[in-house]
């Protein structure tokens, strides 16, 4: 089915509405269809492809599917580090975002290295005190104390 990107945002939109429903395997099904849409009309390093491609991982984690969640963080990670920069909003983010998921895996050591990266990324970027550095700063120390 070739759908326009006005068509698209629906679809993820309403992909949105079943996450917050809990209805996650419609949510999933739906992403899926959004996300090869995007990548076909607007290519895989597309904002708005990456953020299709962030919500489905999400969507793997709420159904327990960590294998498939840390694949699209992956990717997700890898296509912003390469478009946006390293030290960008998006990207730690992704370095957070990831870290979780390794979590979930019981990859604690790989996820001290992600929440590490975010942590300094925030710091630099956002400052000492803003929410998102003192979460990853939380997070980084918690999986401190755990290894």
């Amino acid at each position: 089915m070739s759908e326009n990107a006005e068509a698209l945002q629906l679809r993820h939109n309403m992909a949105g509405n079943l996450c917050a429903m809990g209805k996650f395997p419609e949510a999933e099904r739906e992403l899926r269809i959004v996300l090869e849409g995007r990548e076909r009309l607007l290519g895989p390093f597309d904002v708005d492809t990456l953020d299709t491609r962030n919500s489905l991982a999400r969507a793997l984690i709420a159904q327990s599917k960590y294998g498939e969640a840390e694949a699209q963080y992956w990717a997700v990670l890898n296509a912003r580090e390469r478009g946006l920069g390293p030290e960008h909003a998006d990207t730690l983010m992704s370095l957070y975002s990831l870290a979780l998921c390794l979590i979930r895996q019981g990859k604690l050591a790989d996820a001290k290295e992600f929440a590490w990266r975010a942590m300094v990324g925030r710091r630099k970027i956002l400052g000492a005190g803003h929410p998102e550095t003192l979460n990853s700063e939380h997070l980084y120390n918690w999986l401190s104390a755990k290894l």
